[in-house]
């Protein structure tokens, strides 16, 4: 059946070169391969294949990025296999497949740029260099911008015991001064470079991380290659300066840390649309945080009960009702003395009560 379908294929290809001249030989080649694999992967007739067989060939590509390249190019072989127009539906097997928005390629890929704290670890041990160790650590603890970190002079951290200050000069908002919280961060590094380490330790308006040979200001592409390459040797991926922020953001987000407040420490304009772009968390995470706040489960489906809290007023309005007016014919007639009077008149007061409930 491939045999067939491989004629198919190059028909597909040869008409893509005639009507798309713009794509370069390498989205060809992309094409192909993605068409190629689909056919040899569900080898059937073109007609007879099902939604569930696409359905399970795209669920391959994890990246969404992946997947819609080849939701795409199917799609662009299915209209010109039935000769479809872009205002034409597309057949059942493939149209109700969504190409992912560009906002959700976004979040998944910078989420997965996210660094575990077992990575930072791997990292930050790997180091040898005390400096450098020092300004990973300041990475993970403030999610500073590396060009921020680097533009810290050599007086620019206070220990103050349960919190050391960062003051960073170099800033795209202004000069802020960030805390960093010592029972939850470990912080030796930055202190002993700090304090012990660094070239100017006891100088004013020197930098705190310089090169080794020429003593002047580390610059930022310098140490983002270390970074990498380092990264990729101790962890097996590459990890970039601001992966850092990113992560540093996001764990900010996720413990409950007021907007305000995370964009002060990270040097954001207040409203600032980067939060957005570096808050990874979907529905069901913000979902699970206020269910841990204010117990969601509790409080579901309110209008329900409320109807039925209504009703159950309304049917016990009606039984007092009911007692009232039985209290009404008790209190309208008088016990007699002698026992065929008392049974004479227990007779009345039953009766008019059935009459009353009729």
């Amino acid at each position: 059946m491939y045999n067939e379908n491989e004629k198919l294929i190059k028909k597909f290809l040869d008409y893509k070169k005639n009507h798309n001249g713009h794509f370069t030989k390498r989205t060809f080649e992309i094409k192909e391969g993605i068409i190629k694999r689909f056919f040899k992967e569900i080898d059937k007739d073109i007609k007879k294949i099902n939604d569930k067989e696409i359905s399970k060939f795209l669920s391959k590509f994890q990246k969404l990025s992946t997947r819609n390249l080849n939701l795409i190019t199917l799609r662009e072989f299915y209209r010109w296999y039935y000769k479809l127009e872009k205002k034409d539906q597309l057949p059942d097997c493939i149209k109700d497949f969504e190409i992912a928005t560009e906002n959700a390629i976004r979040r998944q890929q910078t989420k997965e740029r996210m660094i575990t704290e077992q990575e930072y670890k791997e990292l930050l041990n790997g180091f040898v260099d005390p400096q450098y160790k020092a300004i990973v650590q300041l990475q993970w603890t403030t999610g500073a911008r590396i060009s921020e970190i680097l533009s810290i002079n050599s007086d620019g951290v206070q220990d103050e015991g349960k919190l050391i200050y960062i003051t960073v000069k170099k800033s795209k908002t202004k000069t802020r001064t960030v805390p960093i919280p010592t029972d939850k961060y470990n912080v030796d590094n930055i202190i002993k470079w700090a304090f012990e380490y660094q070239p100017f330790k006891d100088k004013k308006d020197k930098p705190m991380f310089v090169g080794k040979r020429t003593k002047k200001r580390l610059e930022a592409r310098y140490f983002g290659e270390i970074l990498t390459k380092t990264s990729k040797k101790i962890i097996g991926r590459n990890i970039t300066t601001h992966d850092f922020r990113h992560t540093s953001i996001t764990r900010d987000r996720e413990s409950g840390m007021p907007n305000s407040i995370v964009e002060a420490k990270h040097g954001l304009e207040h409203g600032s649309r980067m939060m957005k772009v570096y808050d990874h968390n979907g529905v069901m995470e913000v979902k699970n945080y206020y269910s841990s706040k204010m117990n969601i489960e509790e409080t579901r489906e309110p209008l329900e009960k409320i109807k039925k809290e209504r009703d159950k007023v309304k049917e016990l309005n009606k039984e007092l009702n009911e007692l009232k007016e039985k209290i009404n014919i008790l209190e309208k007639n008088t016990m007699p003395s002698d026992d065929e009077a008392i049974k004479k008149h227990i007779y009345e007061v039953l009766k008019q009560i059935q009459e009353g409930e009729s």
